[in-house]
């Protein structure tokens, strides 16, 4: 039988069983790759009998199984195991036995053998006088004849030999002998149908395609009704690609046998083929009443249903029927986890995907579909490792390196990504999707002219890419003039590429429109639009001068929404949206952006709403962040502060509810149980357009926004003040990136983040209007100051602009203070985890000191060093009953991926954000770590997120200490240098443990101490510790002072000096949690 399924329809066909870059060769044919199903084979087989009784002889029993493509490898042993089954129901003992000794007459080999066995058997249930010998039957019954040639003739006797002699070669592979006997019988007895059906059937496995259905057609022209024909022709039309006349012919085998599920099933293949997928769809439901565990066809269903008609439920409940039918069908497993993937389903689509390969471990596709719903999920190193699996078995798989390529870029590996690439080009030059993905890789690491030039070949393949006349028209606004003449940029197939600046950004983004009509492009010409109005808004940001230029980007928004419509592109929706805010604030148009608010935030909840994705649903969050955050601004400008203030702790909560259990954010009311007459709270909220500051105090109905005496209104402040952060942000990230770079190649440097870090905190005072700030405290009772920074205000030390004047803590949200319990018990109980043997980690030389000395000051020491501070054992040691947890090691902050964060343990243990968070479950418990009044996180340095800033809101390790009930956490924005470090943490230690001062206070004493010790005091400080401990940390302290004290008496320093009054020493110290 011809293989018409796996030769003409590879496309949907390889989606489902699984992607094969060779096309099956066409003579011999390929295998098929999955084998008929014990129905399939009692369907035939009891066909078969039927055709016997009808007084077909051996050939025709011969030409009917191959017709078939029916082996006896697989049906001997099926009619073996069946062979009870074919004894029930008991009125059909009589019937079936005749048949199955007709069979068994015809000598067939094992076929007939085995037939006769069970028709004997079944001979001696009913007690009936069948005759032993296979060439005799029951005279009395009219049904069962004497097995006889096709004609009784000489001419037709030779015609059969023939034709017999045909189908043993056809049986033992030597197709052109086959069709040679076939030609005999044919040249013997021209009207032998039996012979032109075997033979077409042979010219196809053959390739012959054009004369297989001539062989076809010959057959029906003699016999009109034979099915079995016209269904075969139908298959070889499919193979050529005739797809409406093998809908004709599967239409005649259905005329003359309705109920021949082969048929609807093939049908439904060509239907679906053409396009018309409800037509296809209904084929196979008939073809599945009347054989309901027909998984080719389900699977086949729920493809289209999946991949066509994005009917994703529907096709769900397809796959599963085929799991019932086969559970360890692989292709099954897979595809449904594609239908859960564009569900959202990400974490469901991973189980699919996994029960796949744990029934075929070497599925490239499944692994690389893993893969996707891993990333999905942000899990990009799971995903890569997937797609890795998938390369590993299928090295020329594009897809997998494609994704893998796109994964490794979004973790900032830009080269690598590059590399992957550049294996997807050497597999299919032509891939445009490759040359773009490059070009964007290219252009991240500031390689513009090489970028152009790839983005070039992405566009000679496919003109109306749109995503490639984008990036395109991003890397030329980045050029400059004199860039134009570099070499990459000489040879471009499209010259009108050789722009630069703002004017050749507008340039391309026209020419893509030019490509991409509105009528026939609506996601490519809406978001040509949105570009265009974007280059327009930073043009006109950029320089007062230009600010005309938002006129025309608000025109621009305009178009884009005209095809970017909720309905069709709800996310695209929001992202212009989004931009049309920021000129709308500007404006002080705030009816108009209270509108769009509305609608906005009613689409966004409709898509939190649709999604059943946890996952998914953390990166709408995230995606979306800053639709909330311009809400607040607007509300701001509206002149509405507590509701902006509790829709800015709204957002705040949202992000941390990831990890932690914050079941509603608070009112402004229930803020305000915060403050005290003593105590304020100084609340940041950055959005993209605004950088506002909240002042809450007890005596205030509603929060202060602060604002100077500036002849610039609030709003043009709150704008100017935001463009002023955002450079000097970018500036303190690329120093202090060129610093830790520079301290790991041992490069000196001119000036480092280091040197330049007191004047950058004072530019820092004056943007965040902390002078104003500390004018409107004066002269007020207040002593202690709750710091609740936004974004990446987290990560800079703000508590040094009031470390001289009040007392300070942070916190992430004001939720997260109203969770935390007042402190009762004494500090008895210290678990230290000293120093991990991290890998990838610089050593702590001086780690061992600190705690030998801290270590002293408790009287219940839990420790856990080196190698012994391994996950499980710092788990186990958290849970300890303790009021201190002690973490002299590294710890990491991951602003992409918020649960990849961690403390580094032993070699390459880890600590995560995640792990943490599963706390509550196995503790059984909401707060399982409120017995610690404080955690101290020494070294963890939480500076640093790459060279992004952090969108949405900083969710870190202290976020989640302070969320499972630890009162306070002391952590640092930096690694220091581990002298200083071990100097501030053992006299804050002192202060809090021996003269019984509050962490807050403690610290604050601890800084000062720090910033003003002179080397003489420095001298006599190392004396006292030493004569108060024991041990190895006294011993150090007594050299210390000697070496100082020898070093004052030698000249070569200062007794004067304060050695340690630069804030990179005591300024990265900051505690987190409730006064």
């Amino acid at each position: 039988m011809l293989r018409n399924i796996w030769q003409w329809l590879k496309q949907l066909w390889q989606r489902v069983f699984g992607n094969s870059s060779t096309p099956p060769p066409e003579a011999p044919p390929p295998e098929p790759p999955v084998s008929l199903t014990d129905a399939e084979l009692e369907a035939i087989f009891l066909q078969l009998l039927e055709g016997v009784n009808q007084d077909w002889g051996r050939g025709r029993v011969q030409g009917f199984l191959i017709g078939k493509n029916v082996k006896d490898r697989d049906l001997i042993p099926w009619l073996r195991r069946f062979g009870a089954k074919l004894q029930e129901p008991p009125n059909s003992y009589e019937q079936r036995a005749k048949r199955l000794l007709l069979l068994a007459n015809l000598n067939l080999g094992e076929l007939s053998q085995v037939a006769g066995e069970i028709g004997k058997n079944l001979g001696v249930q009913v007690q009936q006088p069948i005759s032993n010998s296979y060439g005799s039957t029951d005279s009395q019954d009219g049904e069962a004849k004497q097995a006889k040639t096709l004609n009784s003739d000489d001419n037709s006797e030779e015609a059969d030999a023939w034709f017999n002699q045909g189908n043993e070669q056809f049986m033992r592979r030597d197709f052109l002998g086959a069709v040679a006997c076939y030609d005999k019988a044919i040249e013997i007895k021209p009207d032998l149908h039996e012979a032109w059906y075997n033979r077409g059937g042979v010219l196809g496995n053959l390739g012959q395609l054009e004369e297989a259905i001539a062989c076809y057609d010959k057959a029906i022209e003699i016999k009109p009704d034979l099915h079995e024909a016209w269904y075969n022709r139908g298959g070889v039309l499919g193979n050529l690609g005739q797809l409406e006349e093998a809908i004709a012919s599967y239409r005649q085998a259905l005329y003359h046998k309705p109920d021949f599920p082969e048929a609807w099933f093939n049908r439904g293949v060509a239907l679906g083929n053409l396009g018309q997928f409800e037509e296809a769809i209904a084929c196979c439901d008939q073809a599945l009443k009347l054989q309901p565990d027909n998984y080719q066809a389900r699977i086949f269903k729920g493809a289209i249903l999946c991949d066509h008609l994005q009917q994703y439920e529907e096709a769900i409940a397809s796959f599963d029927k085929v799991i019932e039918f086969k559970p360890d069908f692989h292709p099954a497993w897979s595809n449904r986890g594609v239908a859960l993937d564009n569900l959202g389903q990400f974490e469901e689509a991973i189980a699919s995907y996994d029960q796949a390969i744990e029934i075929k471990p070497d599925f490239p596709e499944a692994w690389s579909s893993r893969g996707v719903a891993l990333f999905n999920l942000g899990q990009l190193e799971e995903a890569i490792a997937s797609y890795d699996q998938a390369i590993e078995i299928k090295p020329d798989f594009p897809e997998a390196w494609s994704s893998r390529g796109v994964a490794l870029a979004d973790l900032g590996q830009l080269e690598e990504a590059i590399a992957s690439f550049d294996q997807v080009i050497e597999i299919k030059p032509d891939d445009h999707q490759a040359w773009y993905n490059r070009s964007v890789a290219l252009a991240n690491l500031g390689q513009l002219e090489e970028a152009i030039a790839s983005f070039d070949k992405a566009l000679e393949i496919k003109p109306d890419d749109h995503q490639a006349w984008l990036m395109a028209g991003q890397a030329v606004g980045k050029l400059s003039q004199y860039q134009l003449q570099f070499p990459y940029l000489l040879t471009l197939h499209n010259p009108i590429l050789k722009q630069w600046g703002y004017n050749g950004k507008i340039t391309i983004y026209a020419a893509g429109l030019e490509q991409c009509q509105q009528d026939t492009h609506l996601e490519g010409w809406g978001r040509l639009h949105h570009f265009m109005g974007r280059a327009h808004y930073f043009q006109g940001r950029r320089d007062i001068r230009n600010r005309h230029l938002w006129r025309e980007a608000a025109k621009e928004y305009n178009l884009a929404l005209q095809t970017l419509t909720p309905q069709a592109y709800p996310e695209l929706h929001l992202e212009v949206l989004q931009d049309y805010l920021k000129i709308l604030f500007a404006w002080k148009a705030t009816e108009k952006a209270q509108q769009i608010r509305r609608d906005g935030t009613d689409l966004f909840n409709r898509l939190l709403a649709e999604c059943k994705s946890p996952g998914k649903k953390q990166q709408l969050e995230r995606k979306f962040a800053s639709f909330r955050q311009f809400t607040v601004d607007i509300i701001i400008q509206s002149g509405e502060p507590i509701a902006a203030l509790e829709l800015a702790e709204q957002g705040k909560n949202t992000c941390l509810s990831w990890f932690l259990d914050i079941d509603q954010s608070p009112t402004y009311s229930e803020i305000q149980q915060l403050l005290t007459p003593t105590t304020a709270i100084v609340y940041w909220h950055l959005s993209p357009i605004a950088l506002h500051t909240f002042l809450l105090t007890s005596n205030a109905a509603t929060p202060r926004l602060i604002s100077s005496n500036s002849p610039q209104t609030e709003t043009q402040q709150a704008i100017e003040h935001l463009q002023r952060f955002e450079t000097w942000l970018k500036t303190w990230n690329e120093q202090y990136n060129a610093y830790r770079q520079g301290k790991k190649d041992e490069q000196p440097q001119d000036t480092t983040w280091r040197d330049t870090l007191p004047q950058r905190l004072h530019e820092l005072s004056d943007i965040l209007q902390i002078p104003y700030i500390l004018t409107q405290l004066q002269n007020t009772p207040i002593q202690t100051l709750i710091l609740i920074p936004h974004r990446d205000l987290h990560r800079l030390p703000l508590h040094t602009f009031f470390i001289d004047s009040f007392t300070t803590c942070y916190l992430p949200s004001a939720a997260i203070g109203l969770l935390q319990s007042s402190p009762s018990s004494p500090y008895t109980h210290l678990v230290n985890i000293e120093s991990p043997n991290s890998t990838g980690f610089d050593p702590l030389p001086d780690a061992e000191i600190e705690s030998n000395i801290i270590r002293q000051l408790f009287p219940t020491v839990t420790s856990l060093c080196d190698a012994e501070a391994t996950q499980t054992e710092v788990l186990k040691a958290l849970q300890t009953q303790a009021q201190v947890f002690h973490f002299t090691g590294h710890g990491t902050y991951n602003s992409p991926q918020p649960s990849l964060s961690a403390l580094a343990l032993s070699q390459e243990d880890r600590l995560t954000l995640t792990d943490l968070a599963e706390l509550p479950k196995k503790a059984h418990k909401e707060r399982p770590l409120n017995h610690y009044q404080l955690a101290t996180l020494w070294a963890c340095e939480t500076a640093i997120t790459g060279n992004e800033t952090i969108t949405t809101e900083y969710v870190g390790l202290v976020s989640v200490f302070l969320g499972l009930g630890v009162h306070q956490v002391l952590s640092t924005l930096w690694t220091v240098e581990d002298t200083s470090n071990a100097l501030l943490s053992v006299e804050f230690y002192r202060l809090m443990v021996q003269d019984s001062l509050t962490p807050p206070l403690a610290l604050q004493q601890a800084q000062h101490w720090l910033k003003t010790v002179t080397n003489a005091q420095l001298v006599q400080w190392y004396t006292q510790r030493a004569e108060e401990f024991t041990g190895p940390g006294a011993k150090y302290y007594q050299r210390a002072a000697k070496i100082l004290q020898t070093k004052i008496a030698e000249a070569k320093i200062e007794p004067n000096h304060c050695r340690y009054e630069h804030p990179y020493y005591w300024a990265a110290f900051a505690l987190s949690g409730n006064l």
